[in-house]
């Protein structure tokens, strides 16, 4: 017989999601575009500071990228440049509340909140064009540049 995982209840859900430190974004307007991620991970909570990391490497590679391909949109190759922010300010990452946590990313309860949806309509209203990025993968990344 499958050991089927029990489902967590939404209020203990809620729960965990009030109890993850935050890492917020840091509002820049040199270039009217935002890149929205999934959410802030152990090196965001470290530096506070988003895309960090592994996801920042990717980052800055795929910027370089895009600014040789269309540098009529993408004006700079430096992501200090374009306003960042994430689908969730919370933070993700294996092992974070323990060995038992292996989430790494956020809840639907979490992003859907009321509180989250204004966050990200205020913080993000205002841009000619929002990109949603996953850059953790070289693969993915390999694989968006090759489509550009």
């Amino acid at each position: 017989m499958l050991n089927k995982k029990k489902r967590r209840n939404k209020n203990e859900i809620l729960k965990d999601i009030n109890t993850r430190k935050c890492v917020n974004a840091e509002i820049n307007s040199k270039i009217n575009i935002g890149l929205v991620f999934s959410c802030p991970g152990q090196v965001e909570l470290k530096n506070n500071t988003l895309v960090s990391g592994i996801t920042g490497k990717n980052l800055n590679f795929l910027l370089k990228e895009l600014k040789k391909c269309r540098s009529d949109i993408f004006l700079s190759d430096k992501k200090e440049d374009y306003h960042i922010n994430n689908s969730s300010n919370h933070v993700y990452y294996k092992g974070y509340k323990g060995l038992s946590d292996k989430r790494t990313t956020p809840y639907v309860v979490d992003i859907k909140s009321d509180k989250n949806i204004n966050r990200l309509k205020k913080n993000l209203m205002a841009k000619a064009m929002l990109l949603h990025l996953e850059l953790t993968s070289n693969w993915r990344l390999k694989q968006l540049i090759f489509h550009i």
